[in-house]
């Protein structure tokens, strides 16, 4: 008897709570691995030309500005003339749904010439996939193309090539900012986001499409419109003088939109995913 109660009280005591605490702690491991990989897995490469372009092969220019020719209020984007290359480092795609994103804009002094960039996929230094082509593009807008799920492995990267014209015609420019492959379809808007030095994006985080759009310098008006990746305004709200505008975006259907901020000086946008 002596040594059946030393056994159970053994199993009791010492084997049960560490098969507990094994339990509780793969669980927790599952649930942690789980969160690490959601968030690990949304971005794989981006560029937004505010710091060193390490890997990147570049043709182009940064700048932050370009001589008045296009309305730019970022800190830094890329000019791209005829026949100029930018290409990504090497990243590895999953399997799954991908997403290239990135803000585009051009310079076309010549009303009878049409020109175009066209983006494509590489793997191992070589076209694998055209993305588009872009073509009399006239004002900052966000792209969004998403890649095929059958598409994956490793050294892969993002090509932008302006289209090679006569040298006659050299005052033409893409100007390219905020590249962006991620899987799915875009990160969320965190509770707090600086959409620049000018505005701030606010939530509580319980309803992401209830949004507080704060202006941080200038007490002017402002304009606050989303719109759809096929370019289509779907909301559209200005402020008065006040600082903060609130944006009620529950009747917008769950998707990927570019969110513009405009004032009297300056025209932002940020990519958003609800």
């Amino acid at each position: 008897m002596v040594m059946i109660f030393a056994i159970k009280l053994y199993f009791s005591v010492i084997i049960k709570p560490i098969y507990q605490m094994k339990k509780a702690g793969a669980i927790l491991i599952i649930l942690f691995s789980v969160f690490v990989l959601h968030i690990n897995a949304q971005t794989l490469i981006s560029q937004d030309f505010e710091g060193p372009l390490t890997g990147w092969y570049n043709e182009g220019t940064v700048t932050g500005s370009e001589n008045g020719k296009v309305p730019y209020a970022g800190a830094g984007m890329l000019s791209m003339e005829i026949n100029e290359n930018l290409e990504s480092p090497y990243f590895t795609l999953p399997a799954g749904s991908k997403n290239v994103s990135f803000q585009m804009n051009s310079y076309n002094p010549y009303s009878f010439l049409s020109f175009s960039i066209e983006v494509d996929l590489y793997q191992n230094g070589n076209p694998d996939l055209s993305l588009g082509t872009f073509t009399n593009v006239s004002a900052w807008n966000f792209y969004s193309i998403n890649i095929p799920a059958g598409y994956s492995g490793s050294n892969y990267s993002v090509n932008f090539h302006v289209l090679n014209y006569s040298s006659s015609y050299n005052n033409l420019r893409f100007y390219l900012d905020d590249i962006n492959v991620s899987t799915g379809l875009a990160t969320s808007i965190k509770t707090e986001s600086v959409m620049n030095d000018c505005y701030k994006i606010l939530h509580d985080g319980s309803n992401i499409k209830k949004l507080t759009i704060q202006q941080t310098n200038d007490k002017s008006s402002f304009i606050v419109e989303v719109i759809s990746m096929e370019g289509r305004t779907i909301y559209k709200k200005e402020s008065s003088t006040d600082p903060q505008l609130e944006v009620d975006l529950s009747d917008v259907p769950t998707g990927i939109y570019n969110l513009r901020v405009s004032d009297n000086k300056n025209v932002f946008n940020k990519k958003i995913v609800f």
